[in-house]
């Protein structure tokens, strides 16, 4: 497993435990969980996993900041979050946890 996936697969790895184990709803969870993954980028994942991130991102910032929420700090994330519904939330926590199944699935598969 190169030095990205490794990388990717542990930032997936602590986002699962922060969806798993935060106080809150699944939303600030997921705030919680996604913004410990702003290092992390699609090319990060192998080709077969990379749509699969990218609809998670995707997702996660589909709300655009004004120019005035985004000079009060307000990012995509944040106000995306604020938008979401429960059932949306939990939607997202599942493909991220299926997420990190894939990629420790690929990575034990390209190691032997």
């Amino acid at each position: 497993m190169d030095g990205r996936i490794r990388h990717a697969h542990g930032r997936l790895q602590h986002a699962v435990s922060v969806l798993a184990t935060d106080r809150g709803d699944v939303r600030s969870r997921l705030g919680e969980a996604f913004g410990s993954m702003a290092d992390v980028h699609g090319s990060d994942f192998p080709e077969i996993l990379r749509a699969q991130y990218e609809r998670i991102q995707a997702t996660l910032t589909a709300q655009t900041p004004t120019e005035s929420e985004a000079r009060a700090g307000c990012s995509s994330l944040e106000l995306t979050l604020a938008r979401m519904g429960n059932i949306t939330g939990e939607r997202v926590a599942r493909w991220l946890v299926a997420l990190e199944v894939r990629v420790r699935e690929f990575s034990a598969g390209s190691t032997g």
